[in-house]
């Protein structure tokens, strides 16, 4: 994925790379990413809350979606959050009131959004 990445640069300082990458933050394939100069958005000092993203999120063990931004964004970022009610994870998080069980959560991931002042 990096030298997707790299080659895509090719046509714009502009590319992101955001999604439910599968991997943990200390895979060698997130590794390769961020080793291009992407940053991963969840890093940025706006953002304070939990390390993770799946699950109950509590651990960056449990961090397997991303939003990263290349260096010429890095300076745009206002705000980094994780949307996370609806995931079912009662003794953690507050969910939906809609979201009642495992059977009826949006996801088991939580989803991590960025604003930018563009």
């Amino acid at each position: 994925m990096a030298s997707l990445y790299q080659a895509t640069l090719e046509r714009s300082p502009y590319v992101v790379v955001a999604g439910d990458l599968n991997d943990e933050p200390s895979s060698e394939a997130i590794r390769a990413l961020l080793d291009t100069g992407l940053r991963d958005v969840m890093s940025h000092p706006s953002y304070r809350g939990a390390p993770g993203t799946h699950g109950t999120g509590s651990s960056e063990s449990q961090k397997l979606d991303y939003v990263m931004l290349p260096p010429p964004l890095w300076d745009q970022v206002r705000h980094v959050e994780v949307e996370r009610r609806g995931v079912w994870a009662p003794s953690t998080i507050k969910s939906f009131d809609s979201v009642t069980s495992k059977g009826n959560r949006a996801s088991d991931q939580a989803a991590v959004y960025v604003d930018l002042d563009l």
